[in-house]
């Protein structure tokens, strides 16, 4: 049965940050806050018990790897969606976090409108970035930037890139790879659900990084998705 509010479950070690936040959603009439989990064990117990909607966690919550508490829960609550949230640089965490199939990475500066504009969209299946996170990734080349349309804004749970003009960056099948990946998929999940091997992924995988001038998967989406829209 479809719930009338979105259930939320704060997962920080910092209390008085966790509690700050759960007043701020308490003012949403479509949010509902389940609880605060100050470390790892009481994070999986609350998941457990009250079967959160979104879970916000913080990426440093105790002595267990974000990364695993998350892996935990994407296998056991599939349909729980995970918000990362971070007071340091992202830099080393966001792409492991980003291929874990999180629903949203925030710098804990962000603004209440983007928390709440976060675990909206990820209801939706939707991602979510948090504004301030492009100084930790390379900037768009400007040469590409001027071969893109900047209609058609790239979203990443059913985009629909239209890429059959030559003059893309992009060609159809790397598109569609793009896709996948702003999904949250592995290589070999990607291979599997277009029916090819996981050797031609890789290739094609390589190429988008080298046309879009990125070093990771996740900087390769975010450029995309910016050239599109003409951001920058």
């Amino acid at each position: 049965m479809k719930r009338s509010k979105i259930e939320v479950l704060i997962a920080d070690r910092q209390t008085l940050f966790a509690e700050g936040m759960a007043s701020l959603l308490l003012q949403e009439s479509d949010i509902e806050f389940v609880g605060i989990a100050l470390n790892t064990a009481d994070c999986l117990e609350i998941v457990k018990k009250a079967y959160p909607d979104v879970v916000l966690l913080d990426i440093n919550l105790s002595d267990v790897c974000s990364v695993d508490i998350m892996d935990w829960i994407n296998k056991e609550f599939p349909d729980t969606k995970i918000i990362i949230l971070t007071g340091q640089s992202p830099e080393e965490f966001i792409e492991v976090s980003f291929v874990q199939g999180l629903a949203g990475f925030l710098l804990k500066d962000c603004t209440k409108n983007e928390i709440v504009t976060a675990i909206r969209k990820a209801i939706k299946g939707e991602v979510y970035l948090s504004q301030n996170l492009s100084v930790y990734l390379k900037p768009i080349p400007a040469h590409l930037r001027s071969r893109m349309n900047d209609s058609d804004p790239f979203l990443f749970h059913n985009a629909s890139l239209n890429v059959n003009n030559s003059q893309e960056v992009l060609t159809e099948r790397e598109s569609e790879i793009l896709i996948l990946i702003a999904k949250g998929l592995r290589n070999k999940e990607i291979a599997a659900s277009l029916g090819i091997s996981k050797r031609t992924v890789e290739y094609h995988v390589s190429n988008i990084l080298e046309k879009l001038g990125a070093k990771s998967r996740l900087e390769a989406v975010l450029n995309y998705k910016e050239i599109r829209r003409g951001i920058m």
